[in-house]
């Protein structure tokens, strides 16, 4: 068995930390790739934090409402495999560019249907605001 590190991955440039909103998964628990293993907020924009490998959450490093690093790990996760093999970080950027990139975009678009759904909903209350004064 393997040891996997699930690391808080980078949403934007400058965003430096996140506070974990709700862990989705608890010790014991199976995951799959790209299953939501936690739910994250930055300053910018609210995201799931989805798992880097197959297998089984053996440690939870942090409590929800903590703020965490950028690059932290923050979980572990037990993978089917060799027995003598090393503990591995498996990160966005691991040895797998595709699935990497796949992750990346996939988290950046789904920041992105969330950043206009909120600009937009900020825009209909606005107006919605106007209208109520010029009435």
């Amino acid at each position: 068995m393997a040891i996997v590190d699930l690391i808080l991955p980078k949403m934007g440039e400058s965003i430096m930390e996140a506070t974990i909103l709700k862990w989705r998964k608890n010790v014991g628990d199976p995951v799959q790739v790209d299953e939501p293993v936690l739910d994250i907020a930055t300053d910018k924009v609210d995201s799931e934090v989805p798992s880097t490998a197959e297998g089984t959450i053996v440690e939870i490093l942090y409590k929800e409402n903590d703020v965490v690093p950028v690059d932290t790990v923050i979980a572990r996760i037990q993978t089917k495999g060799d027995d003598n093999a090393a503990p591995q970080q498996n990160t966005f950027a691991s040895s797998t560019p595709s699935a990497t990139e796949e992750t990346i975009k996939e988290t950046n678009r789904r920041s992105c249907i969330q950043r206009n759904k909120n600009s937009a909903q900020n825009q209909k209350q606005r107006l919605q605001i106007l209208l109520s004064s010029c009435a």
